[in-house]
């Protein structure tokens, strides 16, 4: 029975507009009131661990690796740092943010440090930041969620800020997010990163996922091409094959395939996939045919099981969980060349 409902939580946690047919069933509190600007006016001090949901100097990063998972290359220190910012969590409020209180022993933050990135850990030094994140009802109401998402981008960069210039430490590093994260990190990347030509050429990847990224959005980095390219973006949306988002698709929407490592529609074979992150472990390897199609990552329907048990259109909460080993090897492998580049001769 446990496996069961592990298995259920496993495809219905998450976060997106997407869900706005389950969002609207729920009974979840929700704000009532209009968004009041003075009631975020004291700026989260990110000096306090307290409000680093994960930090390389508070937390221990060999407890988030999947158990039956072992890395003989794991590193305690490495010379790489990930900044990571998580989905949206605050379905069950009633202000427009989420408040420092919210982030205390959080089962949902935690959860996707398990599921997302723990991809990282021990690969790079993990900073994520807590963040007073917008209600998940914010996607609806325009008038509030806009000033909501704003507070809580204003959080996810001033802790930037903050890491870049007390925990960074002259390190490349590699920006990673999911969802509501990834509107974050996006901005960040256009408004604050890009604008600074040295700390763009310090950034190895950016893995913006779950959400629509456009191909014109950013005029200086592209796309990752291959499996072996760098300072590029990654990104990609998990939909059942043949179904259509209600939301932005198209040719200008970009789509890595994160098994073979494609941006083209040229499907990968089942036996380069290496399995799905369940709670705490690893499984169904050689489960997944993943191709993409105007800009979704269409996955076509395994014959397993546990697939035709619980089939949905919309696998946004699993986009990091359906391929974890594919991407922390293929991080590897983007790493190995930088380090023969840079190797001292």
């Amino acid at each position: 029975m446990k496996k069961i409902i592990f298995f259920i939580l496993f495809f219905y946690i998450g976060c997106s507009p997407e869900f706005r047919i389950i969002l609207s069933n729920t009974d979840n509190k929700q704000p009532q009131t209009d968004f009041e600007k003075s009631k975020y006016s004291i700026e989260l001090n990110y000096s306090k661990l307290e409000n680093w949901c994960f930090h390389a100097d508070k937390h221990n990063a060999l407890k988030i690796i999947p158990k039956n998972y072992h890395d003989t290359t794991f590193q305690s220190s490495p010379n790489i740092d990930v900044f990571y910012i998580h989905p949206t969590t605050y379905y069950n409020g009633i202000t427009w943010n989420a408040t420092p209180n919210y982030f205390k022993d959080n089962k949902a933050i935690n959860l996707t440090i398990k599921n997302q990135c723990s991809i990282f850990s021990g690969i790079a030094n993990i900073y994520a930041p807590h963040y007073r994140e917008m209600h998940i009802k914010g996607y609806y109401d325009l008038p509030n969620g806009l000033q909501a998402i704003e507070q809580a981008y204003n959080d996810v960069l001033s802790a930037f800020k903050y890491y870049l210039n007390n925990e960074n430490e002259g390190r490349v590093f590699i920006i990673a997010s999911h969802s509501q994260g990834t509107n974050h990190a996006e901005r960040l990347i256009k408004e604050y990163i890009s604008q600074d030509k040295a700390l763009l050429n310090k950034m190895l990847l950016a893995y913006l996922i779950g959400m629509p990224i456009k191909k014109s959005t950013f005029n200086s980095i592209s796309p990752c091409l291959n499996s072996h390219d760098l300072n590029c973006i990654l990104s990609w949306r998990t939909f059942t094959e043949n179904y259509f988002t209600s939301f932005e698709y198209g040719e200008d929407i970009i789509s890595t395939n994160p098994i073979n490592w494609t941006l083209e529609n040229n499907a990968s074979r089942k036996n380069m996939h290496q399995g799905i992150l369940f709670p705490n472990k690893i499984k169904m390897k050689y489960t997944l045919v993943k191709y993409n199609h105007l800009g979704m990552l269409w996955v076509r329907e395994p014959t397993n099981l546990f697939f035709k048990l619980f089939k949905r259109n919309n696998y946004h909460p699993a986009d990091f969980n359906l391929f974890w080993l594919n991407i922390r090897q293929n991080l590897k492998s983007r790493l190995n060349k930088y380090y023969i580049i840079n190797s001292p001769q």
